[in-house]
């Protein structure tokens, strides 16, 4: 984990060395920077949803799929 004002730094050298990133918001300080980075990702991008955990979405997908 990086400070923001690191991420498209970190990025590029993690990205370049064919690694896995997960970036934080904001991924870049600007949209140069994410499309640059964009470019050198190979295989695909995810979201990683880390709100899986928080209790007010468990609470609200258990409303969802048993509502009464």
């Amino acid at each position: 984990m990086v400070p923001a004002p690191c991420h498209f730094k970190t990025a590029k050298q993690v990205l370049a060395a064919g690694m896995h990133a997960l970036a934080g918001k904001p991924p870049c300080p600007g949209v140069a920077e994410c499309e640059r980075v964009l470019g050198l990702i190979r295989e695909g991008i995810v979201v990683g949803h880390i709100e899986r955990f928080n209790p007010v979405v468990t609470e609200a997908a258990r409303i969802v799929r048993d509502p009464l």
